[in-house]
């Protein structure tokens, strides 16, 4: 995930911020962060793993994998892309703009050293949109049936997944790196 030039959102609310909240905050709560926790560490547990569980990696289940499920792709589903459907896009769309909203519906993204770095918006019940600080859409992720969801860039390329961290949020992961973020 490329490092973005840090931008501040809007004042989130607090219990959503990792330096202020420790309950949500993966290197002051064991429970949530998967170097201390085997239950949310795909390396541990198989059955979180996409690269050993066939039923939630896209290159092995065509249901979610946005370049054979037309229904889960913005691309040909002009219902949830932000490009067409402007209660989607965080730059038309006062509710969903992390700048102008303090309590957004989706997701703020961490990085490790708790900076804020992407925030989400929910297309619909299996999709999520992902954008940069600067409002721009960077990505997706597709529900994989099992609690997480299977992030993409906007070429459709899978380059990671998100494995709930038993408390509403997220740990992502990329192949290459391993952990490399956290949703609150």
């Amino acid at each position: 995930m490329a490092e973005l030039a840090l931008v501040r959102p809007c004042e989130y609310r607090l219990s959503r911020d990792p330096r202020r909240s420790s309950a949500v905050d993966p290197h002051r709560s064991s429970s949530i962060d998967p170097r201390r926790s085997s239950s949310i560490d795909p390396r541990r547990l198989s059955s979180i793993d996409p690269r050993r569980s066939s039923s939630i990696d896209p290159s092995r289940s065509s249901s979610i994998d946005p370049r054979r499920s037309s229904s889960i792709d913005p691309f040909r589903s002009s219902s949830i892309n932000p490009l067409r459907s402007s209660s989607l896009d965080p730059k038309r769309s006062s509710s969903q703009d992390a700048f102008r909203s303090s309590d957004i519906a989706g997701y703020y993204i961490f990085n490790l050293e708790r900076e804020p770095i992407l925030f989400t918006v929910e297309a619909n019940e299996r999709v999520i949109l992902i954008f940069d600080l600067q409002r721009e859409w960077v990505g997706f992720g597709v529900d994989n049936g099992r609690g997480g969801y299977n992030h993409f860039d906007l070429s459709k390329d899978w380059i990671g997944f998100w494995v709930p961290s038993g408390r509403g949020n997220y740990n992502i992961f990329t192949h290459a790196d391993g952990w490399v973020a956290f949703t609150t």
